[in-house]
């Protein structure tokens, strides 16, 4: 079934030249840090979604890049692209200007632009009135050569004004009633530069989102876009590509690191896109660590599959043993083998993140793990880890899901435990409960012997 951009309420849509204070109003009305904001002309590339509630109405906001009328890059060209997509999707167009500049030529042509389209309304909105001198300007005659009336003051900034901007855009969709998405699952799509994550993003979609160029580090902030697939919503994040320490630029890219490091935190499943047609570097290996530390479920992507030459079900097997040679520490994690260029096995990636956010969330019955433990005891006793005494294990418990976590009671210090017995217990709980694409923990705690 084709993937689609749900409806959650009209679509309000941020248009206006760089460095207008879009994203920072976005984050506002949001009232979180979602668009990465920044002084540097040209921060958000993508269109970046976010959906919220006021007066009973559900809105989604769409925050686009700069528009700049004579774009001097291809990249530049393609944020308009992006931009009139957005506008062509909107209920209602808020073009944002700055009062304390005044009126710019840019303002007037897209202005101009904007009275040429049909569809969306629009409303002028003066942003940066972060005082008294700067909300008057509103009133400027200046302002009325755009053609759109006078300015909303608002300050983005403190959140003056903000409210009654909501009102207005509410007050345009009086029939609209409160509308909720449902549980959403939260990928987090996330490699080094350039392995081919926008393309993939923009496969699941079935449309161009994200801006896709060669120009490794095209993508400069997470962006979370809402997917219905076969009646099951689902929030992808775009990441930035991460980057080894040392060749990340100060400054705006890495900030866009961190906010995939946070990215990351939010989700529940990661897509980990790997370059199939290369072989797995050590920026691989360590961001598959950083993947695994994070305790989220996961999905090996392979990605680039089409450039592989000669394919057979033999040559994917090799594949698969030697990526799972490479990533030793994701081996619980699925691999699938895609092409985001020619959508090849692209969809069946929704499937593969249910199943894994299933198994993230799996809450085993307690008398079942009671058996399964008993038996796993039968079958191997603990080898001693540090210390002289002999380790015994009076318990264990499920104690967390998200990943599932248990805990083990140990007689005398945890740490007489041997390590590999802890993997030993890792690998029968996955072969018992089928624990693919989780990880799991196991805890251990020291207790007294009970009283007899």
């Amino acid at each position: 079934m084709k993937t689609q951009l749900p409806k959650l309420g009209p679509a309000i849509v941020l248009v206006g030249r760089t460095n207008v204070g879009k994203s920072l109003l976005f984050n506002r009305i949001l009232e979180e840090s979602k668009a990465l904001v920044s002084p540097l002309p040209g921060t958000t590339r993508d269109r970046n979604f976010g959906t919220t509630t006021w007066r009973g109405v559900t809105l989604t906001l769409v925050d686009t890049g700069g528009l700049d009328i004579s774009p001097e890059s291809d990249i530049e060209v393609n944020v308009i692209r992006q931009a009139e997509l957005a506008m062509g999707e909107a209920d209602l167009i808020l073009l944002i200007i700055d009062l304390q500049t005044g009126p710019l030529p840019q303002d007037a042509l897209l202005a101009k632009t904007l009275h040429r389209r049909k569809g969306a309304s629009i409303i002028l909105v003066g942003n940066k009135a972060d005082n008294p001198r700067f909300r008057r300007k509103a009133g400027d005659r200046d302002w009325l050569r755009l053609g759109m009336g006078a300015p909303l003051a608002v300050s983005a900034s403190n959140g003056s004004g903000v409210g009654d901007l909501l009102d207005l855009v509410v007050s345009r969709f009086p029939e609209v009633a409160t509308s909720h998405p449902g549980e959403a699952a939260k990928i987090a799509i996330v490699g080094k530069p350039n392995v081919g994550k926008s393309s993939l993003l923009n496969s699941l979609l079935g449309e161009e989102r994200a801006i896709v160029s060669s120009i490794a580090g095209t993508t400069r902030e997470p962006a979370d876009t809402l997917v219905i697939k076969d009646e099951k919503p689902f929030i992808l994040v775009d990441t930035v590509g991460i980057r080894r320490r040392a060749r990340v630029a100060p400054g705006l890219e890495r900030s866009g690191v961190e906010r995939s490091f946070l990215a990351m935190e939010r989700a529940e499943v990661v897509f980990f896109v790997l370059d199939v047609s290369k072989e797995v570097t050590m920026q691989d290996r360590a961001l598959g660590e950083l993947i695994q530390e994070s305790m989220r479920a996961v999905v090996v992507v392979a990605n680039k599959w089409d450039l592989v030459p000669g394919k057979t079900s033999e040559t994917m097997l090799r594949a698969e043993e030697n990526l799972s040679l490479s990533l030793p520490h994701l081996s619980f994690a699925p691999i699938r083998f895609v092409s985001a260029k020619t959508g090849e096995r692209v969809s069946a990636l929704y499937d593969d993140a249910l199943a894994a956010k299933s198994r993230w969330e799996n809450a085993i019955d307690a008398k079942t793990l009671d058996s399964f433990f008993r038996q796993a005891l039968s079958r191997q006793k603990p080898r001693a880890g540090r210390g002289v005494r002999h380790p015994y294990i009076y318990s264990m418990k499920q104690v967390d899901t998200r990943p599932p976590t248990f805990l083990l009671a140990v007689r005398g210090e945890k740490t007489t435990l041997h390590p590999s017995y802890l993997s030993y217990l890792e690998n029968r709980l996955r072969e018992q409960f089928d624990l693919v694409g989780t990880p799991v923990r196991i805890l251990a705690k020291a207790v007294k012997p009970p009283k007899r």
